[in-house]
């Protein structure tokens, strides 16, 4: 294989692995489509309308974009679909296989660090990117994104260490923002962690080996990435910044609530049994995405090996890193110190994300220990009585499985699904995943597992890596393949999901004044699929509460009194009308009405209405009240009013009124003009590759 581009084998395994994904038979199930598309395929709706996607009308009465920390708004891949092709349902899923191709890539770069044989290093990259993080998370797509840059950043870090090169603190910076613009925040968290230890790490080595003199040059560097990055993330800190103190999940959860959704310690069975983790709820006792933390036979087995030997810095590094990770996405005791003892632990609400910065240390740590093995640095012996041992252990436990299946008629040989006529082959095979029990899983996997562990030990004994490389490929593609169709994929095919999103009206349109429970509806079965129809068919506002992950305080306070008093609701009035409150309540003046004809002009950051008042009263937008808001009237800005408990208002006039509604979020603004002068900026420095400046020397 040493004449076919690495990256290209990656690229090659994805699609036979992620084949169901890869050929759009299957769409990707539940949050990817439900929560995280809508604010993607606005800001491309937005963008190509030629507009500045600033506030999101559509979602919950209105969110800023820029807030919004569920759609990788700020990240550059989004922007650069966003604004070009924009986003469907094939892009999205386009999107969510790119980012396992970069993680996986981001993995062959890291292990260079210590392994020079490149069989070893596809190994480790093809483990990473067919890890049971990621086969468990597909739909969680800022958990996929994030994970994509984790071994970039970690490799560029290491770099930044070693050198006072330009460009590798441009690079460095870069990533960092990569991954932080695109990653869940809990999994941002969870780096800063990462990488404040392991520069402590080198400040300490640094001191040991060259004084004084060695640590400050290694803060200098540190300082100048931290620089570089900051000034990079401008305009995610002021977005963030802007929205946290409105934002509804801006305080730290209770601790009940932060132990939630851990990866629990029998579900530490799945790096050797993965399939067996897609069935038996009342084992694992977790979420079945939260399970899965496979990486590869050969790999579990050289991290095991490892672990009584003597071992590097790195090795150690790796390991106890790895661990301290993994005991703290059990949840429980560990999670618990967490909370009380680190800051921000207690922000991180599902445990189960810990444990990619297992694989991300796990994985390079067994890399070392194979690279080792068949360099000739170790010994391993496969003595002639393993091969029994396993099979013995191997003929336990499917026996065990057999009986089990046979005395409560759990498996699919019971349930007649190869008889039944399907109206279709994905309904088929949903029927096929349904019927599987946990006794099945374990035959089936126990079985893989056997033929590939004797495989294994033969190309060990006679250290072919090429072979070696084969066998994972084999191995992780398996593991990916049978445990997609229940954690990654439904029954139903990208094109249903593209033919229902056809129907949203193309571009920014005015919406429609009329009363919100007329606003465009989907079938439930329909809904089930893509969500609520409210974010794709451009009319403002919802009757009901929106499942959305970003709210606003006040939108849940709203929410939360309607659902005691009807009085509240506002589901018999349009997203403009002339009213007068009362106290928390909007009375609206049936004698006054806004025509679609008094919009002469709207997007979703201004509005330009004329119309004639009966009287003194005021303009009722059924849009969040929040910051930044104002209107233009005589030629004078003011800002807007409160209308009830989370609505706007604009006091108007008896007679004719000429108004201007405008969301200016003037810092924000600045801040992302800051952001993209200075990506452009290191992008150009990128191309002067030999500057060295003196004091990172």
């Amino acid at each position: 294989m040493k004449k076919i581009n690495p990256h290209l084998i990656l690229f090659i395994t994805l699609l036979v692995a992620f084949l169901p994904i890869v050929s759009f038979s299957f769409a990707l199930k539940n949050d990817l489509f439900l929560g995280y598309y809508p604010p993607k395929f606005l800001t491309g709706e937005v963008l190509h309308n030629g507009d500045l996607p600033l506030w999101n009308p559509y979602i919950s009465f209105g969110i800023p974009f820029y807030g919004d920390m569920n759609g990788g708004f700020w990240s550059p891949i989004t922007w650069f679909i966003a604004s070009t092709t924009g986003y469907n349902v094939y892009i999205l899923t386009i999107e969510v296989l790119l980012y396992l191709w970069i993680g996986g890539s981001g993995m062959y770069y890291l292990t260079s660090h210590w392994v020079q044989n490149k069989n070893i290093r596809l190994i480790a990259a093809i483990a990473f990117m067919c890890c049971g993080f990621n086969i468990g998370h597909l739909q969680h797509l800022n958990w996929i994104s994030g994970a994509a840059f984790l071994p970039w950043c970690l490799w560029s870090f290491i770099k930044v260490n070693v050198t006072g090169v330009l460009k590798y603190y441009l690079v460095s910076a870069l990533l960092f923002y990569f991954f932080i613009s695109s990653a869940h925040p809990g999994l941002i968290i969870c780096t800063v962690y990462l990488f404040l230890s392991l520069f402590i790490l080198f400040l300490i080595r640094s001191y040991q080996t060259a004084g004084l003199k060695g640590a400050s040059l290694i803060s200098k560097r540190y300082f100048f990435l931290f620089l570089l990055l900051t000034m990079l993330c401008a305009g995610i800190i002021a977005g963030y910044t802007d929205i946290i103190p409105h934002f509804s999940r801006g305080n730290i959860v209770s601790l009940r609530s932060s132990l939630a959704q851990p990866t629990t310690a029998q579900s530490w069975v799945s790096l050797l049994l993965p399939f067996s983790t897609t069935k038996n709820q009342d084992l694992f006792q977790t979420d079945i995405a939260m399970r899965n933390s496979y990486f590869g036979l050969l790999l579990f087995i050289f991290l095991l090996s490892s672990i009584p030997r003597q071992k590097t810095f790195w090795q150690k590094f790796l390991l106890i890193t790895g661990m301290i990770f993994l005991l703290l996405s059990t949840g429980g005791l560990f999670k618990t110190i967490a909370y009380y003892c680190i800051p921000f632990a207690g922000y991180i609400r599902l445990n189960g994300e810990f444990r990619i910065f297992s694989l991300l240390c796990f994985i390079p740590a067994a890399a070392i220990a194979l690279d080792k093995y068949l360099s000739g640095s170790y010994t391993m012996k496969f003595p002639k009585y393993l091969s029994l041992v396993v099979a013995c252990i191997a003929a336990i436990i499917i026996t065990w499985s057999l009986y089990m299946l046979i005395r409560d008629h759990e498996s699919i040989l019971f349930a007649n699904v190869f008889f039944s006529n399907p109206e279709s082959l994905n309904t088929q095979l949903k029927k096929i995943v349904d019927s599987i029990s946990f006794y099945d899983t374990i035959i089936i996997q126990v079985t893989i597992q056997l033929v590939l562990l004797f495989l294994l030990i033969k190309n060990l004994t006679s250290k072919n890596s090429k072979w070696l490389l084969l066998l994972s490929i084999i191995d992780l593609s398996l593991a990916t393949e049978l445990n997609l169709p229940f954690t990654g994929v439904g029954k139903n095919p990208v094109s249903q999901l593209s033919s229902i999103h056809n129907h949203s009206p193309k571009g920014i349109i005015t919406p429609p004044i009329q009363p919100l429970f007329k606003n465009d509806t989907l079938s439930r079965s329909d809904s089930t699929l893509v969500g609520e129809w409210g974010f794709y068919n451009k009319q403002i506002g919802s009757p009901k509460r929106v499942l959305y992950p970003v709210q606003l305080k006040n939108t849940v306070a709203y929410y939360t009194a309607m659902e005691r008093d009807s009085t509240y609701n506002m589901r018999n009035n349009p997203f403009l009308f002339i009213g007068e409150t009362e106290g928390n309540k909007i009375i609206a003046d049936t004698n006054n009405h806004i025509a679609n004809a008094n919009i002469k002009s709207f997007s979703t950051n201004k509005i330009i209405l004329e119309f004639n008042s009966t009287k003194n009263s005021k303009l009722i937008f059924l849009q969040n009240y929040y910051p930044h808001w104002y209107y233009y009237k005589d030629g004078k800005r003011y800002t807007m009013d409160k209308a009830g408990i989370n609505f706007m208002s604009v006091p108007v006039s008896k007679g004719e009124n000429e108004l201007l509604i405008q969301f200016e979020p003037q810092i924000v603004k600045v801040a992302m003009m800051i952001s993209f002068g200075i990506f452009i900026l290191y992008i150009f420095l990128l191309f002067f590759p030999g500057i060295k400046p003196a004091f990172l020397s």
